[in-house]
């Protein structure tokens, strides 16, 4: 994705990151706009953060508007992955079950699009979108951060 920091690049902390948040929401294209992100983003990057991921918004610094909803969909906020094969997966499946909860998963539809680079220099990414069960999220995402084609893609 054009105009994205490098998430290679030393942070704060000089460690480099695993992911960035990218604006959008998934399975709405533009529709919301150019800098919108599901109201939940700030929540899922700290349990992220918890569970041991180095992840930040792509644009630190800009205003940021955000979209709810209020149903049992869950919508994740859209993530370009640098470390893939790295157990990064199992990460983001605990970060999941944690944000969304065991009893929740099985009832939610969830929504989720994430991208992996797949070069070092980052000319080259990969994006997928999900839509479906809560808690076939979960493999799915080990999937993709474990370097495989994930089974369940969007079409």
């Amino acid at each position: 994705m054009a105009g994205l920091p490098d998430a290679d690049a030393p942070t704060s902390g000089a460690v480099p990151l695993d992911a960035v948040v990218v604006p959008g929401v998934p399975g709405h294209g533009a529709e919301f706009g150019p800098k919108t992100y599901p109201a939940e983003t700030s929540d899922f990057i700290k349990v992220m953060r918890e569970c041991g991921l180095r992840v930040d918004y792509a644009d630190r610094n800009r205003p940021r508007q955000r979209v709810a909803q209020k149903s049992i969909e869950v919508w994740l906020p859209q993530l370009l992955f640098t470390t893939v094969g790295t157990g990064a997966g199992n990460l983001l499946s605990q970060a999941i079950v944690m944000f969304i909860g065991t009893n929740r998963l099985a009832k939610a539809e969830a929504h989720a699009r994430w991208g992996r680079r797949l070069m070092p220099d980052g000319t080259r990414e990969e994006w997928f979108e999900f839509d479906g069960p809560g808690d076939e999220l979960i493999e799915w995402a080990k999937e993709i951060l474990n370097g495989g084609r994930p089974t369940r893609l969007r079409h």
